[in-house]
């Protein structure tokens, strides 16, 4: 599962409200059934009535929620996952409220970052067509517009094509493993990947262990769950440790994979018996961290589009005088 979700899912702000709705009728004891077909009635989103309508018809013939959810191939695996561990242990509705939390907490901070870089983005898309006006009103040609218009074009599709082409690598095991690893050394963009899942994580090991789930299992399925296959084969190897009979702050730290900050929260969570609120506090950490160096991260990227944007003058100017001169020689008397 990538980190953020596919294209044509719902978005998150959009899971969130859902999640809110059904588990306020939930927690105030409405059936199942008779909560889905509110939600079908009274949903604004047309995507999530129709893939509830599904559901209800899933569920009355004698599925679960997370299995009805499972078909409809909408809802991410995380979701999914603590949906099911809140079935096993009946607190449903505080999973479906801490699954709405964490996605408006993550709706907020992907909209700050797309509001930060959406402007330089905008204007350096427009500059480069600046070359192409002078052109043309100099010379009166138009070729260096449609050039520059359908190289736009190749390369959005460019970016497409690659980020298929990666989301398709990661569905290997192996290759998934190797492609989050590196991703996660990337400078800058790597320790907000890794911040991602470590959210994620936490999140979801909290939920798990508050209903009832074992840590040996708990740790695997939310490290399924966090949408990396890096973190994931790690917390596949803590698991092992507890087996030794190790305890969950020693087989984190052997495993490698968590932040010193974090861990020292998970082991002080350990010790006191008051774990899952101790996950709780790694949770809001790591988002609060995440909002930070998201803020970083697009001040850098809008430095880097105004370098772009800087260098596109500067070819434009060449290009005026060039223009100019062209002009110029073309009229003078030889």
């Amino acid at each position: 599962m990538a980190i953020w979700d596919p294209i044509l899912k719902p978005l998150g702000r959009q899971r969130a409200l859902y999640y809110r709705q059904l588990a306020t009728l939930l927690g105030a004891g409405v059936p199942i059934t008779r909560s889905l077909e509110t939600l079908t009635q009274n949903f604004p989103q047309s995507l999530l009535r129709r893939a509830t309508r599904r559901m209800l018809d899933t569920v009355r013939s004698g599925k679960t929620l997370s299995e009805a959810m499972l078909a409809t191939d909408l809802f991410p695996e995380l979701e999914i996952a603590l949906i099911r561990a809140g079935e096993k242990s009946g607190s449903i509705d505080k999973i479906l409220l801490n699954l709405a939390d964490y996605l408006e907490s993550m709706s907020r901070l992907i909209r700050e970052l797309v509001g930060k870089c959406l402007y330089p983005v905008g204007i350096l898309a427009c500059a480069v067509y600046v070359p192409a006006v002078v052109q043309f009103f100099v010379r009166g040609s138009i070729t260096l517009f449609w050039l520059t218009f359908f190289g736009e074009i190749g390369v959005g599709v460019g970016i497409v094509l690659v980020l298929l082409g990666l989301r398709s690598l990661r569905q290997s095991e192996v290759a998934g493993c190797s492609f989050d690893y590196t991703v996660g050394r990337i400078p800058f963009i790597g320790s907000f990947y890794e911040k991602v899942a470590l959210a994620r994580w936490a999140l979801a090991l909290r939920a798990l262990y508050s209903a009832g789930v074992g840590l040996r299992d708990a740790v695997v399925i939310a490290g399924e769950a966090s949408g990396n296959r890096w973190f994931a084969a790690r917390m596949r190897a803590a698991q092992s440790q507890i087996d030794e009979g190790r305890t969950l702050t020693e087989a984190l730290t052997l495993a490698g994979c968590i932040p010193a900050t974090a861990m020292s929260m998970i082991s002080t969570g350990e010790e006191g018996g008051e774990l899952d609120q101790m996950l709780g506090k790694v949770q809001e950490y790591t988002e609060e961290d995440l909002r930070n160096g998201g803020k970083r991260l697009a001040t850098a990227a809008y430095l880097l589009i105004l370098f772009g944007y800087i260098g596109v003058m500067v070819f434009l100017i060449f290009t005026m005088m060039s223009g100019y001169i062209g002009m110029m020689n073309e009229v003078m008397p030889r």
